[in-house]
Formats: structure tokens, sequence, C-alpha cells
């Protein structure tokens, strides 16, 4: 009897690793997330920038409001200076009773002279740095107003250029009866006459003449011509 021999063959099957699903998703989700990231901070960074930009404009808009309203105040101050004492306008910045200034040596020149002072009223929590120029030249005409304020990290400065002068001529009109008097007192002002009582130390003059129902009374340094009196 035949012997059959029996072959078995064994087949080796080899397993193939498949990628997990899930991993493939958090990749996805990961670069999802960083392109997300990443435009929320480029658009954090444009609003950054424009909010930075609005703020310095408005802080410019008011710094220079603020400056421009100081420089019209020292112009008030220096007007009053000029009233007040025409012939030493320096002299009445420095003792002015409400706000007077102080000369700055540092600041001035050989030309010009600064006379500075702070300005707060009637700013709130706001301060204007104020300087007026005059020339060293007592009889100028002439003045430079600058005012500073600062806003948040804004600085910013106005500049007047100011001509001192009297800008019309003066007139006395007396509509009162008046009478004969010939003294240039006060009760014969309150009589209806016009009087002139100058000062000893200088002459005064009235541009613009005198006209007048009663007399026309005055002390030695006024001296008018003949045709500005009526």
């Amino acid at each position: 009897m035949a012997a059959v021999n029996h072959y078995s063959s064994i087949m080796k099957n080899t397993k193939h690793s498949q990628p997990n699903p899930e991993e493939g998703s958090i990749i996805v989700y990961t670069l999802v997330a960083m392109v997300l990231l990443t435009i929320i901070g480029g658009i954090a960074s444009v609003v950054y920038q424009q909010t930075t930009i609005t703020s310095r404009q408005t802080d410019q808009t008011k710094a220079y409001q603020f400056a421009d309203g100081g420089a019209s105040i020292a112009a008030d101050d220096l007007n009053r200076a000029f009233s007040d004492s025409p012939n030493d306008i320096a002299a009445g910045l420095l003792k002015d009773d409400s706000y007077p200034y102080t000369l700055d040596r540092a600041l001035s020149t050989n030309e010009e002279n600064c006379y500075v002072r702070t300005i707060s009223a009637p700013f709130t929590n706001q301060k204007v740095s104020a300087e007026i120029w005059l020339k060293s030249d007592d009889s100028a005409e002439t003045a430079r107003i600058v005012a500073t304020a600062t806003t948040g990290k804004v600085t910013q400065a106005a500049t007047v250029n100011v001509m001192m002068s009297y800008g019309f001529g003066a007139a006395i009109i007396s509509t009162a009866q008046g009478d004969d008097s010939s003294s240039p007192s006060k009760s014969s002002a309150e009589d209806g006459n016009v009087s002139i009582d100058t000062n000893k130390d200088d002459n005064t003059y009235v541009d613009g003449g005198i006209l007048a129902n009663g007399s026309v009374n005055y002390t030695d340094n006024f001296a008018p011509t003949d045709d500005q009196i009526s």
C-alpha cells in the first residue's frame, strides 16, 4: 500500500497598520486652530493700532485746543499789562495782581525777554504753559505769545504774534448845560463842565477833541490846540 504524503501549506497573514482616524482629526484641528489664532492675532494687532492712532489723534486735537485757549488767555494778560502800564509792559506783566508773570532768564535772549506763567483756570485737570516774548527795546510795539499743552503723550503749541497800539482816537463829549467855571475840579465837573486834572509827571493828550456845552477846564500838563475844543 502506497504511502500518501500530505503537505500542508501554512499561509502567513501579514497585518498592515491602518492610521487612526482620530489622530488625523487632531492634526487637522490643530492646523485650523493655528490658522484661526494667527488671524485673530492679526485682527487684534490691527484693532490695537487703530485704537492707538485714534487715541493719539484725539489727544492731539485736545492738546491743540488747550494750547490755543491758553494763547488767547495770555493775549488778554498782555492786553491788560499794556493798558495798565503802556510805558513799561514788562512791569505790568510782573506786577499783575491776578496773574503775575515771571521773567525766565534761561529762555530769554539778548533780543527778547521771556515772561512765563502756568495757566490752570478755566481748564479742568489741565495746565498750559504760557510764554510772552517782548523785545528788549522798551519802545517795541510787537510781542510773541507761545502756549504749550500736553494731553496724554502728545504736546502741542500755539503761537500768536501781536502788535500793540491804540486803535482809535479818544474824544470827550459833554451834553450837560455847565456854567462858566474855570476850575479843573471834581465839583466843576459835577456842575456839568469838562474837567481834566492831568498827571503832573506826564503830558495828557485827547486824540479826538472835546465838545462841551459848558466850560472846558484843565491843568497845565494838558495843552490842547484851539481846534481841539468846541
